[in-house]
């Protein structure tokens, strides 16, 4: 996650941060959970997070907007 975030195009310029990650296990190879993500200006919330895990290969994904708090502290200079 914290590799997307540093190398997105989007994303890198908000400089953001995974502060925490806490899933529960929704079934088969599926968990659920939220992810603390903080931007340059220590700004902190907590993001829904969709994980599939297959042993060896773990996908995330957050609904469209998730971290559009971001902009409100803007880019880092």
């Amino acid at each position: 996650m914290q590799d997307k975030l540093n190398t997105d195009p989007e994303l890198a310029k908000y400089n953001l941060s995974v502060v925490q990650v806490g899933l529960v296990k929704k079934g088969g190879n599926e968990y659920v959970g939220t992810a603390t993500v903080r931007t340059w200006k220590g700004t902190e919330r907590q993001v829904p997070v969709q994980v599939t895990y297959d042993g060896a290969n773990a996908m995330w994904q957050v609904e469209s907007g998730g971290f559009s708090f971001a902009a409100a502290d803007g880019p880092q200079p």
